[in-house]
This record gives C-alpha cells, structure tokens and sequence, in this order.
C-alpha cells in the first residue's frame, strides 16, 4: 500500500508529467500476457509504466522476474488483485528499487479473475532510466501444474486464407530485393499498394476484412524527428500486424496486435524522407471467430 508522501509524490509527478504518463496508463495499454510467457519490451520516456494482464485461478500462484539489458535501468513492480487492491509492493525498503536479480512470488491467490502487473522505471525521486528488460512469467498451479517461464507452447498457425496481396510463406532470405512490408510466417507485401501520402497529426480510420486487405499511408519526416505512434481498435477481432518502413522500405517499427487493443510507442526516425505506415491482417493465432476489425491509427510528432 502506499504511504502518504508517496501519493503525494505520485500526484506531482501526474501534474508535472501529463503528456508522457497519459499515452501509457493502464486502462488503454495493458498487455495480456499467460502463464510462461517471456515477454520483452522497451522503457523510451523517463517517467513510464509498462501493465500487463494475467487471468489466474483461486489457490493458484504467480511468480515473475524482470531482467534488465545492461546495468543501468532501475525498475519497480507493484502486483494487483482482480478488485484493484495491491497485493504486491515493489517498494524495496529504502532503496525503493527491486535488484535485477528478484523473483517475485505473490504467494496463493484468494481470488480469481484478471490481475495485474505494472513495471515502473522511475523510483522514488528518481526519473527513469530508458532501457530494455524481458519479464518472466511462471505459475504454480491449484491441482500442482508448475509452469516455467518460457514453457508455454502457442499453437501452430493456420492455413492462410487466400489473398492476392499475401505472398506464400517462405523465408526472408527468398523475399525479392525490392520487397516491402511484414516478412512473416506469411509474408505481406505493400509494394503494389497505392498509399496515400498525409499530414502528421491526423487520425486515420481503416477497416480490414476477413478477405484480408492492407491499409496505409505515406508521410515526410526528418532524421531525429521523434515520433508518436498510436493504434487502436473499434471493433472487430482480426490479429492484425502494423509496421514502420523508412524512404529505402526497411524496417523501423513492427509489431503483432494479437488481441491488442491501443498501442502507443515513441520512435526517433533514423533519416529525413518519406515514411510508411501499413497495417494488415496477419495468420497468428487466428480467434474462433473471425470478424472485419476497424481501427484508429495516427502518427504525430511528439512534443
């Protein structure tokens, strides 16, 4: 639980820090994450917080690490129960960090239903570090069943549906010289389709069928210019892929919405010219029922 001061020092920070902490709050960027799962990510601003959503079971326990790349990044994890209260306090005493070496362990869980996991890497009074960690999700189970981090095993992909704009699965090192787009378990090519080029700043509605079509735009940038990346779904239940490719088509930016609901990222663009953003329909633990699924995408230069 916290204490006064730190609420204190927590609604200071909201004040002081109302664009960074806004794009990452719980409620509109909560990853959901399973028993086993190895799950690696990115602090970029200085006062952020990761959240993750874990559903368990009365008389299960849940056990995690963070593992930080490096020896600088400090982080904080606070563990809280489906009712919101927190069971976990990463407040490690006076040091107010957790070392890079602890295991967290939530004991046996009362309740079950959704509960959550927030990473900080800000600490007391000090402003975070940026840097990369991986979390390490186990689980030791009511009937006995251990699960290991890493252990969970998705399965495989199905069949792709047909679609003129995907190309058959193959790997990258076959992909044509002048290839665009996803280079995934099916790979999806942007290079026929007629983007229009925009603004920064404007949201952009798009939808996508079952049948699969891509959506995207172009957009002028210059080298260090840091960019605001936003995504989020209307309606709909398609795993869709979103990627970022400079003025030579490589890769800035990609990742895999599976089941993801906003996303929110900050980048600093690597070289001025034009840019583009695309995203599609992607076979990857395909839902049980499969819908159009509409979204919100904008890109916008951050201030």
């Amino acid at each position: 639980m916290l204490m006064k001061s730190d609420f204190a020092y927590v609604v200071a920070l909201v004040v002081s820090c109302t664009s960074a902490i806004a794009a990452i709050s719980p409620k509109e960027s909560t990853v959901v994450v399973e028993c086993g799962d190895i799950v690696e990510a990115e602090f970029v601003a200085p006062y952020e917080g990761h959240h993750y959503a874990i559903t368990m079971d009365a008389g299960d326990m849940l056990e995690f690490s963070v593992a930080p790349i490096g020896d600088y990044l400090q982080w904080v994890a606070y563990v809280s129960e489906p009712g919101g209260h927190v069971i976990f306090n990463g407040k490690n005493g006076s040091s107010c960090t957790m070392p890079n070496n602890t295991s967290i362990n939530t004991g046996i869980l009362s309740g079950r239903g959704q509960y959550y996991i927030s990473i900080w890497n800000y600490v007391c009074r000090s402003s975070g570090r940026h840097g990369v960690y991986s979390l390490h999700l186990g689980c030791s189970l009511r009937d006995g069943t251990k699960v290991k981090p890493g252990a969970r095993r998705l399965p495989p992909p199905s069949t792709p549906s047909p679609n003129p704009k995907t190309a058959p699965t193959r790997e990258s090192k076959e992909l044509p010289s002048d290839f665009k787009g996803f280079p995934g378990l099916a790979p999806i090519d942007f290079s026929g389709s007629a983007f229009p080029k925009l603004s920064l700043g404007i949201p952009l509605e798009g939808t996508i069928s079952t049948e699969g079509e891509v959506f995207g735009y172009h957009f002028d940038a210059k080298r260090g210019d840091s960019v605001q990346l936003t995504y989020r779904r209307t309606s709909g239940s398609l795993n869709l892929g979103l990627v970022l490719l400079d003025r030579h088509d490589k890769i800035v930016f990609q990742c895999s919405l599976v089941t993801t609901e906003t996303l929110a990222t900050l980048l600093e663009l690597p070289t001025t010219g034009q840019y583009t953003v695309g995203v599609a329909r992607i076979e990857l633990l395909n839902p049980p029922d499969l819908s159009a699924t509409s979204f919100i995408v904008e890109t916008a230069i951050a201030e």
